[in-house]
C-alpha cells in the first residue's frame, strides 16, 4: 500500500512540473509590477530661489463658472526675475470675462527696481517708493498667480522620456488625473506633462488640460469655480543676461506714503486712489487712521459712521485725503484711499 501512494504521489509532482514547464502558473505565482516613478518636486516654484535670473511664463484658458455667472477668457503672465540687479518685471495680458473680480481686460506691467516700484496701465505710468519693511509684489496691485493651478504629481505610473529642451538634458514625465492631489482641487479628468531639468532639478515645462472643480477659492488665482481648464507653463533664460529697466517719466503717487495695516493686501494703485483689504474690521480701521494720520500732522475734517461703514477726509498742506471702509464679502475691511 505504501507503493501506491508513494507512486501516486510522484505522478502529481511531474504532472505539475509539466504544467510549469508547458507555460501553467502555479496559484501563488506573482505577476511583477512596474514600480511608480517619484516626480520629487513640490511645485514649480520649487528651486527658483537658487537662481540668479529666469524668465517665468503662464498661460490660462479657460471656460467655467465663477460665483455662479459665466467666466471664460485668455490670461498670460510673464515674469522676468534678476536677483543680482535686484530688479523683477512683471506683465499681464488679460482678455476674460470675470465676473465679481474687479479685474479689467488689457496689458499691465509691475517693476519693482531697488526701492522703487512702477505700475503701467497703458500710457499711464505711476510709481512710488517702496518703505523700508514693506513687500509689495505684483498680485498685491491685482496680478494673477497662476502658478497655484500647476499642480505636480508626486509620483506618475510611467516610466520619464529623456529629452532634450532648450540646450538641456531633461526628464519627461506623462500624468492624468489619477496621478493628482490636491486639497483645493478636484479633477474630474486631465492629461498633462511636465518636463524636469536634471541639472537644477526644476520644472522646465509644464502643460495641462482639464475638467476640474475648484473646492477652495485660493487668492490672486481665483479665475473660476469650475469648468474646463488649460494651462501651459515655461522657464527660460535661466541664469542668463536679463535686463530690465524701468519705464521712464510717470508720476509719484503720494498715496504710497499713508499708512496701511501691516496686513493689507492691495488689490488697485492708481494716480490717486489705492484700494486694499485687511483682516481688521471697520471699526478698527477707523481707530487706525484716527490715531495714524494725527501723528502725521494731518487735522480730521470729516466724519461719517453709519453701521460698520465708514467715510473719513483728512487735510494738510492743501491736500484732502479721503478714506472709505467698507466690510467685504469675506468678513474683511475693503479701505479705498483718493488723495485730491
Amino acid at each position: 500500500m505504501n507503493y501506491v501512494r508513494l507512486f501516486i504521489f510522484t505522478v502529481a509532482v511531474l504532472v505539475w512540473a509539466s504544467a510549469c514547464n508547458s507555460g501553467g502558473t502555479p496559484l501563488n505565482s506573482a505577476t511583477p509590477t512596474a514600480a511608480p516613478y517619484r516626480v520629487g518636486i513640490e511645485s514649480v516654484n520649487s528651486g527658483l530661489a537658487a537662481l540668479d535670473s529666469y524668465r517665468a511664463a503662464y498661460t490660462a484658458t479657460f471656460t467655467g463658472t465663477r460665483g455662479g455667472q459665466a467666466a471664460s477668457g485668455i490670461i498670460e503672465t510673464e515674469a522676468a526675475v534678476d536677483r543680482l540687479a535686484g530688479a523683477i518685471h512683471r506683465t499681464m495680458d488679460l482678455e476674460a470675462d470675470l465676473p465679481q473680480a474687479g479685474s479689467s481686460s488689457g496689458v499691465s506691467e509691475f517693476y519693482r527696481v531697488d526701492d522703487k516700484v512702477y505700475l503701467v496701465n497703458g500710457n499711464d505710468v505711476i510709481w512710488f517708493q517702496v518703505r523700508p519693511g514693506m513687500e509689495i509684489a505684483a498680485e498685491d496691485v491685482g496680478f494673477f498667480d497662476l502658478s497655484q493651478l500647476l499642480v505636480l504629481p508626486e509620483q506618475v505610473e510611467q516610466p520619464p522620456e529623456t529629452v532634450t529642451l532648450n540646450g538641456r538634458p531633461t526628464r519627461k514625465l506623462t500624468f492624468t488625473e489619477q496621478d493628482l492631489t490636491n486639497p483645493n482641487l478636484l479633477f474630474q479628468h486631465a492629461a498633462g506633462a511636465v518636463w524636469l531639468a536634471e541639472e537644477e532639478n526644476i520644472v522646465q515645462q509644464y502643460e495641462i488640460s482639464a475638467a476640474l472643480r475648484i473646492l477652495t477659492p485660493m487668492p490672486h488665482a481665483h479665475i473660476l469655480d469650475e469648468g474646463q481648464l488649460k494651462l501651459t507653463y515655461s522657464l527660460t533664460d535661466i541664469n542668463g543676461q536679463l535686463r530690465i529697466s524701468p519705464p521712464e517719466g510717470g508720476r509719484p503717487s503720494p498715496l504710497a506714503d499713508l499708512p496701511r495695516p501691516a496686513d493689507a493686501e492691495m488689490s488697485a494703485v492708481y494716480p490717486a486712489l489705492l484700494e486694499y483689504t485687511s483682516a481688521i474690521s471697520p471699526v478698527s480701521a477707523t481707530l487706525f487712521y484716527q490715531n495714524e494720520l494725527a501723528e502725521l500732522g494731518w487735522t480730521q475734517v470729516l466724519t461719517t459712521v453709519f453701521e460698520e461703514k465708514a467715510q473719513l477726509a483728512f487735510n494738510k498742506n492743501g491736500q484732502t485725503a479721503t478714506i472709505l471702509i467698507n466690510p467685504d464679502q469675506n468678513k474683511n475691511v475693503k479701505v479705498v484711499l483718493s488723495l485730491e
